[in-house]
C-alpha cells in the first residue's frame, strides 16, 4: 500500500482523495493553501507545502498536487521538486483504458472512463477529465487540462498550460500552442496560436489572453 500526501484543497483534493481510495492508497494527510476546506475531523491537516515539516514528510512519502489551476499546479510542483528532489505520482482512475504504448510523465490526474490510445505522449501535471478520448499519436504538454468528454483525434499537439473545454473535438493533425483556451463544445479544424481563446463550430478566434 502506498502512503501519500495530497496537496490542494476543495474539489481537486476530493477527486484525489477518491482516486487514492480506489487505488488502495493510505492518505497521510492534506496540505491545503485554500481558506475553504471540506476536510473532517478524521483528516490530518498538514502545514502549507512550503513548510519544512511538510517538505520533510514529502521526502518520506509519495505526494500528489491536486489543484485545477494550471499555473498554480506548475508552481507548487516545481517548488516541491526543487526542495525535495522528488516528483509527484500519477493518479489514474481504474476505469481508464490506457494503451501500454503510451508514455505518461509525473503528477498527472486521469479520471473515470478516459481512453488513451497508443503512441500518445503525455507530459507532467496534466489533467484529463472524465470520458475524454485521447486518440493515437497525440502530444499533450505539461500542466494542460482536457475537460470532460473531449476528443483529441490523431496527431494532435496540445501546448503547455492549455485548456480544452468540455465536449470539444480537435480534428487530426492540429496544433494548439501554449496557454490557449478552447471553449466548451468547440470543433477545432485549424491550428491555434499561443495565448488566445477560440470558440465555436468551427472554432474561431475570440480574443487574446493576456
Amino acid at each position: 500500500m502506498k502512503d501519500i500526501i495530497i496537496i490542494g484543497g476543495n474539489s481537486g483534493a476530493r477527486l484525489a482523495y477518491e482516486l487514492c481510495e480506489l487505488n488502495d492508497f493510505n492518505i497521510i494527510g492534506f496540505s491545503s493553501n485554500y481558506t475553504e476546506k471540506w476536510y473532517t475531523i478524521e483528516h490530518v491537516i498538514l502545514p502549507d507545502y512550503k513548510n519544512t515539516y511538510t517538505l520533510n514528510l514529502i521526502k518520506k512519502y509519495d505526494y500528489f498536487v491536486a489543484t485545477g489551476d494550471n499555473n498554480i499546479r506548475e508552481e507548487i510542483t516545481n517548488f516541491i521538486i526543487k526542495n525535495t528532489k522528488k516528483k509527484p505520482i500519477n493518479l489514474i482512475h481504474p476505469t481508464s483504458i490506457i494503451s501500454k504504448y503510451t508514455n505518461i510523465g509525473y503528477g498527472n490526474l486521469i479520471l473515470a472512463n478516459t481512453i488513451i490510445n497508443n503512441g500518445t505522449n503525455i507530459g507532467n501535471g496534466v489533467i484529463i477529465n472524465s470520458s475524454s478520448v485521447i486518440e493515437h499519436d497525440n502530444i499533450i504538454y505539461d500542466y494542460s487540462q482536457i475537460s470532460p468528454s473531449s476528443t483529441l483525434c490523431g496527431y494532435v499537439t496540445i501546448g503547455k498550460k492549455t485548456f480544452i473545454g468540455s465536449n470539444s473535438v480537435v480534428i487530426p493533425n492540429i496544433t494548439i500552442k501554449d496557454n490557449s483556451i478552447v471553449g466548451a463544445g468547440s470543433v477545432v479544424i485549424n491550428n491555434v496560436e499561443s495565448s488566445i481563446l477560440v470558440v465555436g463550430n468551427p472554432a474561431k478566434f475570440k480574443k487574446k489572453i493576456i
